[in-house]
Order: structure tokens, then C-alpha cells, then sequence
């Protein structure tokens, strides 16, 4: 089974977005909006890394 290649810039360019986005929110003082933008980041660039291992 051939490996295929993970992601990284896709990876790069989710996680960047969610901390810009989240920066945006701490500033409004959104926290709790905040923190859900980079756990959902997280779980995104997780997903896209373990795809690219398996498939």
C-alpha cells in the first residue's frame, strides 16, 4: 500500500488562518469563540495529517 504525501502546506495555511481568526476574537474579547476557532484548527490539520498517512 503506497503511502500518500500529507499535506503540510494545506496543514499550514488551516492552522494560520485559525490563529489570525482566534487573535481577532481574543481582541474582542470573544475567548470562548476564540478557543473553539483553534479546537476546531486542531481536530481540521489533525484529520488532514492522518489522511495523508493512511490513504
Amino acid at each position: 500500500m503506497k503511502n500518500k504525501e500529507i499535506p503540510y502546506e494545506k496543514m499550514y495555511h488551516t492552522l494560520f488562518n485559525a490563529v489570525t481568526e482566534a487573535i481577532e476574537k481574543l481582541e474582542a474579547r470573544e475567548y470562548q469563540s476564540a478557543l473553539l476557532v483553534l479546537e476546531k484548527a486542531q481536530k481540521n490539520t489533525e484529520t488532514l495529517y492522518c489522511q495523508g498517512e493512511t490513504e
